[in-house]
């Protein structure tokens, strides 16, 4: 298992209790009346989270917001820096005792310490990896990808960078649409709904990417049933 600190994961925009103070109303310069303002916490680094603010962006355009317009958004990237090591191990370890499998997590602080974590899984008698769900593993989605492929050990991860980088399998949310559902959620705050009275929406759009390429390296035959449930399969 290679899990990285916890921390407030992707985007924070203007929900909870704390919808006040993340989506209020101020005089933007030039012009004459209050312009609403979002703030957007993430964990990750600016360059690489730029591409999943295109879903949020889209979803405040679906309830009427543009940004630059009508809106303002103040953003705070937090670079890839956790100042704190999480319970996600004592957790992972929890469960891992549940299904009477021993579980070894290699943590990660900073994208500097994939390789060697990818080492270390060599070394011990791991018989396969599972990447935890976390902003900065996300932003470097290929890059661990094209690790894994170094390593005799099948991988799986949550992005599919991941897989077509060389990673075997990769399963999880599409970060584009998850993060539209953020900006829908901040535009009906916006307009005036109470947070507490928002259903919790949870994507129900999913990816599952298979490398064959990589199956085939580790000497693993995947069954037909399990390629055809693949959205992409790559060869």
């Amino acid at each position: 298992m290679l899990g990285g600190p916890r921390s407030r994961r992707d985007f924070i925009a203007g929900l909870g209790s704390a919808g006040a103070s993340w989506a209020a109303p101020m005089v933007a310069r030039g012009q004459s009346r209050a312009t609403p303002v979002i703030g957007v916490l993430t964990s990750g680094v600016v360059d690489m989270s730029a591409p999943f603010l295109v879903g949020f962006r889209q979803g405040l355009t679906e309830t009427g917001y543009v940004e630059g317009q009508n809106v303002a958004i103040h953003y705070v990237w937090g670079e890839d820096q956790y100042n704190h090591m999480p319970l996600l191990a004592a957790d992972m370890r929890r469960a891992a005792g549940l299904l009477d499998r021993n579980l070894v997590v290699f943590n990660a602080r900073t994208p500097a310490d994939f390789a060697a974590a990818f080492v270390s899984s060599a070394d011990q008698p791991v018989r396969a990896l599972a990447i935890a769900s976390d902003k900065m593993f996300l932003d470097h989605g290929k890059e661990l990808g094209q690790l894994a492929a170094r390593q005799p050990i099948p991988a799986i991860a949550a992005y599919r960078d991941f897989a077509r980088a060389g990673g075997l399998m990769s399963y999880g949310t599409d970060a584009n649409e998850a993060n539209r559902q953020v900006g829908i959620y901040a535009g009906r705050i916006l307009k005036g709904s109470k947070p507490y009275d928002l259903p919790v929406v949870q994507s129900t759009k999913v990816e599952f990417v298979v490398n064959l390429k990589a199956a085939k390296a580790l000497g693993l035959a995947l069954s037909l049933p399990l390629l055809g449930r693949a959205d992409e399969v790559i060869e």
